[in-house]
């Protein structure tokens, strides 16, 4: 049996094509429950809930990015069956809920996703990894008003403020991300969508991606600008180069690219 994730105009066109040709179509979303429904929703609402109650109602989260800050879940729901012959395939519908918590632990966003191509109304977007084998690769955005206040960030005279980001891939490598490091102390994953950004107080940095280190100086009030490239070859963990980029190479890229979370 296969297992088919799709919606919208092109699967009612499916469906309408596989009756004709003498498939039976079985509406098995009559008989499957909305992961996350509205009853639900609302008793998890900002003001109404904390994380030991989202704990209790959804379980451990899909993912989490920031510390914990944020808890994505991801939950798929068959909506047709389809059999003819030998063979039969199911068609799911992908859903996903984000979850934002203060410092007290108590929520204060909670949004559902129909879609995983479409962005949330705080600017949150899953960009990958949420729904594969392995979620703890996932690239999610932070919301809108954090990537604006990355990119007019200010640094003080005791501070850097650093941007990481990987290079712009080719198709064959769309897929591919970058794990970024600070003195061995993990940052966060990038794809070519998105870049990673953070403070750190003055002195010389270790920087990591992939098999790859450098050095780089951080100096009071400087920005500095950390492109990875991905090598070309069959590995998805191995860099070509890590190094320091100019701003303005920097900022052409970033124009293209969406803060992300980091983990």
């Amino acid at each position: 049996m296969a297992r088919i994730v799709q919606s919208g105009r092109w699967l009612a066109a499916l469906l309408l094509a596989t009756s004709l040709s003498g498939c039976v179509i079985v509406p098995v979303g009559a008989f499957t429950k909305e992961p996350f429904p509205a009853e639900l929703r609302q008793k998890l609402s900002p003001g109404q809930a904390d994380r030991t109650l989202v704990r209790q109602q959804l379980g451990s989260p899909t993912t989490h990015k920031a510390g914990g800050q944020y808890w994505f879940y991801a939950r798929s729901r068959a909506t047709w069956g389809i059999m003819g012959g030998t063979s039969s395939a199911v068609f799911s519908d992908e859903q996903w809920l984000a979850v934002e918590f203060d410092a007290a632990g108590r929520v204060v966003f909670l949004e559902q996703g129909d879609d995983p191509h479409q962005c949330l109304s705080n600017g949150i977007c899953m960009l990958s990894g949420l729904f594969s084998t392995q979620p703890s690769n996932t690239v999610m955005t932070a919301p809108r008003a954090q990537d604006q206040a990355a990119r007019h960030d200010q640094a003080s005279p005791d501070t850097c403020a650093i941007y990481f980001f990987l290079e712009s891939l080719p198709w064959l490598y769309k897929f591919a991300t970058a794990r970024f490091s600070i003195n061995g102390q993990t940052l966060g994953l990038v794809n070519d969508q998105s870049y990673l950004f953070t403070t750190h107080a003055v002195g010389e940095l270790r920087i990591s991606a992939y098999q790859l280190r450098t050095n780089v100086a951080c100096e009071g009030g400087k920005k500095l600008y950390v492109q990875a490239v991905k090598a070309r070859d069959s590995s998805w963990e191995t860099g070509q180069t890590l190094t320091l980029v100019s701003e303005t190479e920097a900022q052409a890229a970033l124009l293209t690219r969406k803060l992300a979370l980091p983990d």
